[in-house]
């Protein structure tokens, strides 16, 4: 389980400066193989944002992590 929080924004010169704040959580797994050395990671999360009548988000992440030891 992991939760988070965080702030997106772009920022151009006039009226059309955009900044908004989320919070969400996300879970996974973690699959060691090739003498754990290795793993795959996969997690879902969600995440709401707080401004503009608020947005809901779902999101898939995919990747590798590398173990020194």
């Amino acid at each position: 389980m992991r939760p988070f929080l965080g702030v997106s924004g772009i920022n151009v010169p006039g009226p059309n400066d955009s900044h908004s704040g989320y919070a969400g959580a996300g879970f996974g797994l973690k699959l060691p193989f090739a003498d754990r050395r290795l793993a795959t990671r996969m997690e879902a999360n969600y995440a709401h944002g707080f401004s503009g009548g608020g947005s809901n988000l779902i999101g898939v992440l995919i990747g590798l992590s590398f173990f020194t030891r």
